[in-house]
């Protein structure tokens, strides 16, 4: 991790030795992926300590920048760490979902993917089990905006495969956690 000639597109220079003093800097999303070189090996050290801060994706480009098979910029380096979570195709995030659930737009269908037994669905949701989705397909209008949801994401994300695989062009899924009382009330956080 020393001073760079040329460098990985975005990369941050953090000298090995003021690691520690750049510690509040990286994401508040610990699960962010973080990849750590230089101009040939990064070492062991500071991949453990940055593992040791709790970030799981952390690893280490074997073989420094000469590993790098893209492009090396020259230049000016980023400023400052930047990381935003890509949503895979047709996610949502736990936010969004938690907004469509309380205003319920008219052209949304919501569909609840989870398996029996369940305590409660949300308002105006259709409950379809990810099990039973393929042979219920005619349940799902295609001229509507069409949100699955499941307790973990697990499901939602299989029922969004298959919807799409099926030609629906107007589906999303939930990537959150959430929980329906049988009266109704629910709880949508990130997962």
């Amino acid at each position: 991790m020393g001073i760079p000639q040329g460098f990985i597109p975005s990369a941050v220079n953090v000298p090995a030795k003021d690691l520690a003093a750049w510690k509040e800097r990286f994401p508040k999303d610990t699960k962010a992926p973080i990849v750590l070189y230089d101009a040939s090996d990064a070492g062991l050290e500071p991949f453990a300590t940055v593992r040791g801060w709790g970030y799981p994706n952390t690893s280490v480009l074997s073989g420094g920048r000469a590993a790098w098979t893209g492009k090396v910029a020259t230049g000016a380096l980023a400023p400052a760490i930047a990381y935003q979570k890509r949503l895979a195709p047709g996610e949502i995030p736990a936010d969004e979902l938690r907004k469509i659930a309380q205003a319920r737009p008219a052209g949304t269908l919501l569909v609840d993917v989870r398996e029996p037994p369940v305590d409660g669905v949300l308002p105006g949701a259709l409950s379809i089990p990810e099990s039973q989705l393929a042979g219920r397909l005619k349940e799902i209008p295609r001229n509507r905006e069409v949100v699955i949801h499941c307790n973990t994401g697990i499901l939602a994300r299989r029922a969004y495969d298959l919807l799409a695989g099926k030609g629906y062009r107007k589906v999303r899924w939930a990537n959150a956690v959430v929980m329906v009382g049988a009266n109704g009330a629910y709880e949508v956080t990130e997962k």
